[in-house]
């Protein structure tokens, strides 16, 4: 089966560095493979619109997770976890489209986890 996962966009990103805004980006990772999805990462901002699309084959498994990482970009030394999400591959139905906005869990000493708009078509 082939999940298509459209990351739409966020609203509510933390501010994360100092100085600017956040430069926030997905990244999307199946737990039965090594391969990592990411978005583009938006420059200087609080609300990211991504409109990007992702296909993945997965399996209909009750260990199936699709793990979601918001993370904000820093030229260095490392990218800032904002929050994440993990969705179990069978809380999908085949052939159903789930649209929505998605509250993240706040990783560690993050105020707010922002919340994130995908859909899902299975």
């Amino acid at each position: 089966m082939i999940l298509h996962i459209k990351a739409v966009g966020a609203i509510n990103i933390p501010k994360m560095d100092l100085f600017g805004k956040a430069g926030p980006y997905l990244k999307i990772s199946y737990s039965r493979s090594d391969k990592i999805y990411k978005t583009s990462y938006c420059k200087q901002t609080f609300s990211p619109n991504w409109n990007e699309e992702f296909h993945i084959p997965v399996e209909s498994n009750p260990e199936s997770v699709l793990h979601f990482e918001l993370v904000d970009w820093d030229p260095l030394p490392k990218h800032d976890l904002i929050s994440t999400r993990d969705f179990l591959i069978t809380s999908f139905d085949v052939g159903q489209i789930t649209d929505d906005w998605f509250d993240f869990n706040a990783a560690a000493k993050v105020p707010k986890p922002g919340k994130v708009h995908l859909v899902f078509h299975l």
